[in-house]
């Protein structure tokens, strides 16, 4: 199975943006908007969505066609949040409730990595520094 596609925003902020291998990608149409929360999200998920979504747009990684996906990042941070709070708390099956929990942080983790939002994933995002325009005498110089 091939290694899924690099947004072209994120090979940019890491470096590894290339003309001659990307610039066919420059064309490519480009989502912008800002997700909505669905209102069938639970408070724990909403809770996700309020703290995490606004980053990621603020980054330039989400936007209005990544809905669905973030409300599902956020569904299963509320599944392995409350299989957990139960699990500490004693309340039913430990066996079941760690399988549920461990299922919940897994699926959660592999949506939030396509997001950059594992400290692995942003551990690789290298933002460019800004150039600083030359004044007239630096221009002259060189």
């Amino acid at each position: 199975m091939a290694r899924p596609r690099k947004p072209l925003n994120l090979l940019k902020a890491t470096g590894a943006y290339r003309p001659d291998r990307h610039a066919d990608r420059e064309n490519a149409p480009q989502a912008d908007g800002q997700p909505e929360m669905p209102q069938w999200l639970d408070e724990e998920a909403r809770s996700c969505w309020q703290t995490t979504v606004p980053q990621l747009v603020a980054m330039g990684v989400a936007s209005n066609v990544d809905n669905l996906a973030l409300a599902g990042m956020c569904r299963w941070y509320s599944v392995w949040r409350k299989a957990d709070a139960r699990l500490q708390q004693g309340k039913g099956d430990s066996y079941k409730l760690t399988i549920e929990a461990a299922t919940g942080w897994k699926n959660y983790s592999a949506v939030a990595a396509k997001f950059g939002l594992t400290p692995a994933d942003r551990e690789k995002l290298t933002l460019p520094e800004p150039i600083e325009p030359a004044d007239e005498f630096s221009r002259l110089l060189a």
